[in-house]
């Protein structure tokens, strides 16, 4: 199978992936478990499955990840100094700008971030910022989570992204294949606790749909991927098999994507890193409101309030995304190289 360029139906993938896990903050952020509050929700009936279930849209961003840098780097031959760069002028910005956002929200109203803090486990301190400006908020050295909470899968995925680019000259399908079933026994038997096992078997998935689909066998890989997944959804979920049996089934879809759509797609899929990590500043400051003004109080259980805050969502992704994130992409990138 033939991909060029920017696959826009993976980029629509990616976005509503993110849009999965907004939906799961707010109910997270906002009400927490009390199951007779997100009963209350906007759109419970529809949306109930993504309250429970929204995070899986984290473990699908890494075998979209893994899929995206294998179609990018694994047949080309890129320098070390290349592809760090490229990484950090894409994610450190928008990082570095929410982690400041936070922050600055704590300075507003100290009371109710320490209280917010500790109820929630979360760890803003001196030595947290400092995990978080070196971006390795996750890799073992944290005592939770801190600050802008949802960075800790990028942060995580950084790992996976050493981990691929240490192994790229060498990573053929039959030891990438060997690589995730190591993954998989150690996330299934090791004794003792093997962190984010799990995402790399996701990851490195990703990588293993990308050197599947090479061999250019679209009507039969499109019916395997459709098996897969409706394997995945029975009995127990299964999202070590659904998450990149997705992934594949969308990749090889993509051919019947109409041209007049994929702008559409491929933008919204642009904005999918800014919607990410501003949302939960957002719902933060949707706390901080209520607090300050009472009848601001759980206007979140409005309807149109719902639909207001995801439209705002987007748009302010947008604008971050064309006047933020990418021209300092293009500055670092112009500096750095």
């Amino acid at each position: 199978m033939l991909l060029t360029n920017r696959i826009a139906s993976l980029e629509l993938l990616r976005f509503l992936a993110s849009i999965s896990v907004v939906i799961f903050h707010y109910k997270n952020v906002l009400v927490g478990t009390d199951y007779k509050l997100v009963a209350e929700l906007p759109f419970n009936n529809l949306l109930n499955l993504l309250h429970t279930y929204g995070y899986y849209g984290v473990h699908i961003f890494f075998s979209i990840s893994g899929f995206i840098f294998a179609y990018t780097y694994l047949d080309k031959d890129t320098s070390a100094k290349t592809f760090f760069v490229n990484r950090f002028a894409r994610l450190y910005p928008l990082h570095f700008l929410t982690l400041i956002i936070i922050v600055f929200l704590e300075f507003l109203d100290p009371i109710f971030f320490t209280e917010y803090n500790q109820k929630n486990g979360i760890f803003n301190d001196l030595y947290h910022f400092f995990l978080q400006i070196f971006f390795i908020s996750h890799w073992g050295f944290e005592n939770g989570h801190s600050f802008n909470t949802p960075i800790w899968s990028v942060s995580v995925e950084i790992i996976m992204y050493i981990m691929f680019f240490l192994l790229i000259k060498s990573l053929k399908l039959i030891i990438n294949f060997s690589l995730i079933l190591l993954f998989l026994l150690l996330y299934k038997f090791s004794p003792i606790e093997i962190r984010y096992s799990e995402f790399a078997i996701l990851f490195f998935s990703g990588v293993l749909i990308y050197q599947i689909i090479k061999f250019n066998r679209m009507k039969t890989q499109l019916l395997i991927s459709l098996f897969i997944l409706i394997l995945s959804l029975l009995g127990n979920f299964k999202i070590l098999i659904f998450a990149p049996s997705l992934v594949m089934f969308i990749v090889l879809i993509e051919k019947y994507v109409k041209k007049q759509i994929r702008p559409i797609f491929v933008n919204l899929g642009s904005i999918t890193y800014s919607t990410y990590l501003i949302h939960y500043p957002i719902l933060l400051v949707i706390l901080v409101t209520g607090e300050q003004y009472p009848v601001m109080n759980q206007i979140y259980f409005n309807d149109l309030f719902f639909i207001f805050f995801l439209t705002f969502l987007v748009l302010t992704s947008l604008l971050i995304f064309n006047c933020f994130e990418r021209p300092l992409n293009k500055l670092l990138r112009k500096k750095l190289y």
